[in-house]
């Protein structure tokens, strides 16, 4: 994991030209700090990473739940009322 600088919201708010181009030209991931919260702000190109992870679950789980109907076949709206009740 890349080393991540941290930083209060305040102090960004005065840097922010500085803040944009650590992220942007250098490729830094900054931390931003504000009462205890914390945000992350990160190159595109891993927040594009991201993205790809979680819809590569996404497409797993689907298929997952795709095989399970298969197997298991489906109920009816009313049969799962039913099951709830």
């Amino acid at each position: 994991m890349k080393n991540m600088k941290s930083i209060s919201v305040t102090q960004a708010r005065k840097d922010l030209g500085e803040v944009f181009g650590k992220v942007n030209y250098h490729k830094e991931r900054i931390v931003l700090t504000n009462h205890r919260k914390r945000v992350a702000i990160v190159p595109i190109e891993d927040l594009e990473i991201l993205e790809a992870l979680e819809n590569a679950e996404d497409l797993r789980e689907a298929r997952l739940a795709l095989k399970e109907i298969e197997e298991k076949g489906t109920i009816s709206f009313e049969e799962m009322k039913k099951r709830l009740s």
